[in-house]
């Protein structure tokens, strides 16, 4: 929903997701526990939204202390808002649940976090605030 423009409201969904999620044992016990926080964060992440963003990296590490996609949200997170000392210790915890694994791996997951959100993404949004009557004219002729 949200890739196809509906951003609010696809990250509305997934907020419910978590929600529901966050308090199934049965969700937590095969190692999901911070699947949806993650998907929550890398989308909100992906398209300016920067507190949803903020809000479901930081519940899918209190979720789960381990989780790679949480602490290299938060990363990039905060290199794009100037606060490198944060940024440096979340790539550390990154790096300490990622250890065991191959780095090229690790690298690759930080670069598709990094990647701003594609051209028919942007489009997509611009569209829904057009049809909300949120978008300048000037912005509309892109």
């Amino acid at each position: 929903m949200a890739m196809t423009g509906a951003v609010d409201q696809g990250l509305a969904l997934l907020a419910k997701a978590v929600d529901r999620s966050k308090k199934d044992y049965s969700h937590h016990s095969w190692g999901n526990g911070a699947y949806f926080m993650e998907i929550w964060g890398t989308l909100a992440l992906q398209t300016g939204k920067t507190e949803s963003a903020e809000e479901a990296f930081l519940e899918a590490l209190a979720h789960d202390p381990g989780s790679v996609h949480g602490a290299l949200g938060l990363q990039v997170l905060c290199e794009r808002q100037g606060r490198p000392e944060e940024a440096r210790r979340y790539a550390e915890l990154a790096h300490r649940a990622w250890r065991k694994a191959e780095v090229r791996s690790l690298d690759a997951e930080l670069a598709a976090l990094r990647k701003e959100f594609t051209a028919k993404t942007q489009r997509a949004q611009r569209e829904e605030e057009k049809s909300q009557g949120t978008v300048k004219k000037s912005e509309v002729n892109q």
